[in-house]
This record gives C-alpha cells, structure tokens and sequence, in this order.
C-alpha cells in the first residue's frame, strides 16, 4: 500500500470517527431540547393533541340563556331576567351589569377546545375540578381564587331558560398557565393564564379550553352595576347635626364654579385638593357592594350615620345617610326632584317664562331618572372607607389654617403642606 493510500485510508477512518460523534452530539442536544421544551409546556402534551380546534358548545342559543348560577366553595351567585331587566337575586334584586353578563354568555358560546388531556378521576383534584358544595359554607374571606391547577375546588355552572331548564352546565377548574418564553426582565406575560379546564356536566373527560374565564367568579358583588347610582351636577351639599341645624354648607352657582363655604370670611380660604375631591364620590366614585334596606346588616351599617343634604343643577335633592365602620363606608339616600309636569306654552313658574322650562322630552327624562333613582334608594352602598370620610368633616376641615405672623407682623413664608391645601396634610 502505497503512502498515499494509507494517509487516505487514516483520513477516512478519522472522519467516519467524527461523524459518530457528530451524530451522538446532535441526539444528546436533541433528548436535552426534548426534555426542557416538555418541562416548559408539560399541560399542553400530557394528553391527546391531536384534537382540531372546534367549538365546545355547539348549536347554543344564547338568545335562551335567563338565568346564571355560579357556585364556589365559599359563595354563591344567582343572576336572572326580570321584567325590569336582570338582577343578583342575593342583593334582593339589585340591578346587575349587562354588559358584564352577555359578554361572559357570548364567550361561553365562542369556546374552543384546546385538548383533552388524558386524566383519571382520582387526578381530578389536581386540575381544580373537585365539585363545591350544593350549599357553600359562606365563610366571610374564604371564596375560592382558583388561580392554578392546583386548586381544589372549582366553580360550578348552570345556564338555565326562562322555564328554569337546564341549558348548559360545567365545572370551571384551574387555570392553564402560559409557559415562560424568552427572558423578559420585567416579568410581561409571564406566568399569564390563557386557558382553563373544565369538565361537561355529566362527564368524566376533562376540557382544555382556549379561554381562562377569570370572570366566572361566583361572588354576587362581582356582577352588580356598579354604575348604578351616579349624582352629577352636585351644587351644594349641606351637613345636619342630630338637632337638624346645619353645621356645614358648601354651594356653587354652577358646576365649574368655585366652592363657597357658608358664612366664609374673607380671611378665610378652602382647601384646593378637598374642594377637588368634594363631589367624586357622588359623581364618580364606584360602590363595592349593597346590602338591602330590610337586611341582616342594615340596621347596624348606619348606627349613629350623619346626614347630608346634597341638591343638584336639576333640581334633584338627595337626603343621605353616611356612617363608617371599620374599613367601610355606608350611604343611604332618598330622593325628591322639582319637576314640572308638563310644558305649557305661554305660562310662567316661578318667574320663569315658557322658554325656560325644559322640553317635554327632557321633562319625560327626568321623571325617568327619578323614578329609577327612587327603586335604587331601597339598597344602602358599601364604599371603601376613604371615599366616605371625604364628605364626613367638620367645618374647619374645608378651611385653610390661619398663616402666623412674624414679631414685625409679616406673615411667615414657606411652602403649604397637605397636597396643595395651604395646611396640614390630610
């Protein structure tokens, strides 16, 4: 064999050697990919895959759907259409959001199925799809979050007809959480729900579907209309003591208008920041909750309340109640309005000629608002504690402190303190 021939030989033995280990290279990094692309999206593969996209709930109407029950381990909530529109029966009617109540139907309805994992019933607990109980043990800061798989108990479901027949029923389990991708120093769309399981009544297959469902809370406060009872156009608002004397009293000619406070001195000034937030809890701020006037906790909710006299640029005049407790703040009101009955022409009320007097149209809108405003004030509010102390002051709270003079009777300089106000932080 000549040297030509054997450095050839040598060289083909050399690469076939690396070829082996090439190969062996390229399977190892492959089972390592393998591996951490199974640890990272462990939920999706543990089952059948092979399952197209379709529908869950096919040929649903939601034009049936009258009533919705959610019930978790702790609480329970039942939403349903009345003459007037639909209401939480738990709240003694109150009205419900519509909005919130046909998006979720509508999303029920747009359901996908992602995969049918392969589970066995003794695993169910592993995916939240433990049935709660028929009657929840309502222990006050025990409802269920159902944030993960991991959770126990999960929220059952009936969709029912105007008939109380049976549409649609399901157990929501635990969330399917979306696998980490990339390295994302802020944490975005990290560890971010993007399905849910859930199991058919009547069925031992569970369900991965392609929406999370973190609405389904079986809560009732969770599906009031929380923009039931709104006060706009506030133009004074008056505080009585318990003899009935006014106490306080702040009033505007209109509603951009500076605030007055009644009987203000000239070297008196009010606070910009209270003035600012005076009227945000009744033109803005959101309740958290209702109790009915005849409920378990009416009584005691406004124990020793205040009362303010609040009238608007329609002539709206609303008598309220407002008390706190603990970390709550609770109001009550009734309401009367000066309306006339209809427009005449050529007439005169009050001084006022025809012209003056609102349309019949505006008229008819107005009586509306009253009449819906009157079947609000049968339900005390439950607000955060703050928003209510914002009305519940004494006179000198709305006043500016006095500036103290200097020896040669020059006021002091400096900055103000309290956000604003030319005082004391509040």
């Amino acid at each position: 064999m000549g040297i030509g021939e054997r450095i050839n030989g040598e060289n083909l033995k050399m690469n076939n050697r690396q070829l082996v280990v090439a190969v062996a290279v390229l399977v190892i990094l492959g089972a390592v990919f393998l591996i951490v692309s199974k640890k990272e999206d462990t939920s999706w593969k543990r089952g059948d895959n092979s399952i197209d996209k379709n529908i869950l709930l096919k040929n649903f109407d939601v034009n049936r759907v009258a009533k919705l029950l959610l019930r978790g381990k702790h609480a329970e909530v039942r939403v349903e259409r009345s003459k007037t529109g639909w209401v939480v029966a738990e709240r003694g009617g109150f009205p419900a959001d519509f909005d919130k109540v046909k998006k979720f139907v509508m999303k029920l309805s747009k359901l996908e199925v992602v995969q049918k994992p392969r589970v066995m019933k003794s695993q169910f607990k592993e995916f939240g799809l433990i049935q709660p109980p028929d009657a929840p043990d309502k222990e006050e800061g025990k409802e269920p979050t159902n944030k993960n798989a991991k959770t126990t108990t999960g929220v059952a479901l009936s969709l029912r007809d105007g008939d109380d027949k049976e549409l649609v029923g399901m157990l929501f389990g635990g969330f399917h959480i979306a696998p980490a991708k990339g390295d994302n120093a802020y944490g975005i769309n990290q560890n971010r729900p993007d399905g849910r399981y859930v199991l058919m009544e009547g069925t031992n297959t569970p369900i991965l579907v392609s929406k999370p469902l973190a609405d389904a809370v079986p809560e009732p406060q969770a599906w009031l209309d929380k923009n039931a009872v709104r006060i706009f156009g506030v133009l004074s608002m008056e505080s009585l003591g318990d003899d009935g004397k006014t106490e306080w009293k702040l009033y505007r000619k209109t509603r951009s208008s500076n605030w007055i406070l009644d009987g203000q001195k000239k070297d008196e000034k009010l606070k910009p920041y209270t003035m600012s937030q005076i009227s945000a809890i009744f033109e803005r701020a959101v309740f958290d909750d209702v109790i009915p006037e005849n409920g378990k906790n009416a009584e005691a909710a406004l124990k020793n309340a205040k009362t303010i006299v609040v009238k608007t640029s329609d002539k709206f005049s609303y008598t309220i109640k407002m008390a706190v407790k603990d970390d709550k703040g609770y109001i009550k009101y009734s309401v009367s309005a000066d309306i006339p009955e209809k427009r005449a022409p050529n007439t005169r009320k009050n001084g006022e000629t025809e012209k003056n007097l609102p349309s019949e149209a505006r008229i008819k809108e107005l009586s509306a608002k009253l009449e819906k405003e009157k079947n609000l004030s049968k339900w005390i509010y439950v607000y955060p504690k703050y928003m209510v102390e914002k009305i519940l002051k004494k006179r000198s709270d709305f006043v500016v402190q006095a500036t103290p003079k200097t020896n040669s009777g020059k006021e002091k300089t400096g900055t103000p303190g309290g956000k604003g106000d030319g005082g004391k932080s509040e």
